[in-house]
């Protein structure tokens, strides 16, 4: 089958761009036809506080050149990887004059039906497919959260229901589709885990000059401190070094090595 993936393939965010690659893997080796379909919404639906944009432009500065290289191996992996629709589409009317044509089409994973990100977007809901023939699929996708607002449930609702098939990666996404759509959808991994760490590690990668085993912390925040403290008494359990990926520029106790991420992308998980 020729098949369409729409995610969020294009962040520079690890996680998301790490999903998209193994979604995309996973599908074709069940011997099918990949594609991601290039639909790059043009800005945040939902814009950062003045002070957060400060503040993010502050930890820009600080890190350019930590910033700069991971962008441009980000851009590589991209390149090297990912197969994109010839077509890139940047607006919901856009993808819905000119659809991508495919048997069947997968919205997923990453947290595509969160509507604090980019507001309700029909096409991550897969509302653009030009034939009712075709197969709609969610794969693991996630609404961000335990709850929806109420001013995005009946929408969402409306959508959800026009899918075939549905899988969320939480069990709280099971409970909301239940509550908005009445549908009952299934929990299913993250499909980084569908990839054997054998096939991860025949990737190219790039001389790592740290300690040969180490704790890698990733949060999606930058004072997690019931999770800092969990991190801090593991890493004495186990006498290793902490390497923290964070959004901050602090370096809290406990933490011996800090890699800043990109603040411009801190919601694309």
């Amino acid at each position: 089958m020729q098949i369409g993936i729409i995610t969020f393939h294009f962040g520079s965010n690890f996680g998301a761009i790490l999903q998209a690659y193994a979604l995309c893997n996973a599908v074709e080796s069940l011997g099918h036809n990949v594609k991601i379909i290039d639909f790059t919404p043009e800005r945040y639906a939902k814009d950062a506080s003045l002070i957060q944009t400060i503040k993010d432009r502050i930890v820009n500065i600080i890190n350019y050149r930590n910033y700069q290289i991971k962008h441009k191996r980000i851009t590589t992996f991209r390149e090297q990887h990912y197969k994109l629709t010839d077509h890139r589409y940047t607006t919901v009317e856009d993808i819905n004059k000119n659809p991508p044509v495919f048997d069947a089409y997968i919205c997923g994973s990453d947290q595509i039906w969160n509507p604090e990100l980019f507001g309700v977007l029909s096409p991550h809901f897969l509302e653009f497919v030009p034939s009712a023939d075709a197969m709609k699929l969610s794969y693991a996708a996630s609404f961000g959260g335990e709850f929806l607002d109420a001013s995005f449930k009946d929408l969402i609702g409306q959508y959800i229901r026009r899918i075939q098939h549905i899988s969320v990666r939480e069990t709280t996404g099971i409970d909301i589709v239940r509550e908005v759509a009445g549908r009952e959808a299934i929990q299913v991994m993250d499909p980084v885990f569908l990839i054997a760490p054998h096939e991860w590690e025949i990737l190219p990668g790039h001389p790592f000059s740290g300690p040969s085993q180490y704790i890698l912390l990733y949060t999606m925040e930058a004072n997690n401190h019931q999770l800092l403290e969990s991190v801090r008494y593991l890493a004495e359990r186990r006498r290793m070094q902490v390497i923290h990926l964070s959004w901050g520029i602090r370096k809290h106790q406990g933490i011996d090595h800090v890699i800043i991420m990109d603040p411009e992308n801190r919601t694309v998980c």
